[in-house]
């Protein structure tokens, strides 16, 4: 939220060209929500690799991203024309799956076999 809340600011920081600030402006709230989606996933990420379930994990991750992410932000910003939005939102969903995925591993999980 602070960096919303201060994008102009933050934008002042790294150029003084008034279009790069307003791109930065405007497509901040996709990247921050791409960003929250993948550092959940990053953390669930971390506890499936500590119980020697990474290669379960893998696969799936993979799968979702080259099936899913990549497709899906290719749409939103060239067929709709979102332009880099569109490749943030399409980043977002595929992370939101990638999540709903890494959830469930956790979920089903054999907690009392991993913590012996």
């Amino acid at each position: 939220m602070v960096q919303y809340n201060y994008r102009f600011a933050l934008a002042n920081l790294y150029t003084d060209n008034e279009e790069v600030r307003a791109h930065f402006t405007n497509n901040l709230w996709a990247c921050m929500l791409f960003y929250f989606f993948d550092s959940t996933q990053n953390v669930m990420s971390g506890i499936i690799k500590g119980f020697g379930l990474q290669a379960v994990a893998s696969v799936r991750m993979i799968c979702v991203t080259v099936f899913i992410c990549i497709p899906l932000a290719n749409i939103f910003a060239f067929t709709f024309k979102l332009g880099i939005q569109g490749l943030w939102l399409g980043l977002s969903i595929g992370f939101i799956l990638i999540n709903v995925v890494l959830a469930t591993i956790l979920y089903f999980a054999n907690w009392s076999q991993i913590c012996e």
